[in-house]
């Protein structure tokens, strides 16, 4: 039978290559999850950043103080009308939201808006009916892995931004 062609492969051949594709799935995953946890990250503080401008908005039109409010557990946080504030009532409802799962609040740090005063835990931001803040506020949200975010609260101008923790200043 020689100079006959072969008409295809050899069980050898063909678990040899499932071997090689099982192989490069198995590197490639985790990569794949690391970057779609950067995304979750970022996607949850563009929601923070939206949730916190549409509760300016919010104070603005209705001429009374807004409180965030960060959950206990860490990966949800509420929108209210301020109650302890001047002014304040509770005449509409709450508005609830969640983070994407595997990212949580990692805290959240008042300081002055001058920059001489000590820095402190809360758990509440306050938003004032001009739509600014009695204090700068950091937001942290931090991943089950990895670097975290920060989103800031900009008190005397109400400005929103966010970057990796550690970088940029006030």
């Amino acid at each position: 039978m020689a100079g006959q062609t072969r008409r295809g492969y050899t069980l050898l051949e063909i678990i040899l290559v499932l071997a090689i594709i099982a192989v490069t799935g198995a590197l490639a995953v985790p990569l794949m999850e690391n970057m779609l946890a950067g995304d979750k990250l970022v996607s949850a503080a563009d929601m923070v950043k939206s949730r916190l401008g549409e509760m300016q908005s919010r104070a603005r039109e209705e001429g009374r103080a807004y409180k965030f409010v960060l959950s206990e557990n860490g990966d949800s946080f509420r929108i209210e009308p301020c109650q302890d504030c001047a002014g304040g009532t509770m005449d509409s409802a709450p508005i609830e939201d969640r983070l994407p799962t595997t990212i949580t609040f990692k805290g959240a740090v008042a300081s002055s808006t001058d920059g001489q005063g000590e820095s402190s835990s809360t758990s509440e931001i306050i938003v004032l009916p001009d739509g600014t803040s009695p204090q700068n506020f950091d937001i942290t949200l931090a991943p089950s892995e990895g670097r975290s975010l920060v989103v800031r609260v900009r008190g005397l101008t109400g400005a929103l931004s966010s970057a990796p923790e550690g970088e940029g200043g006030r």
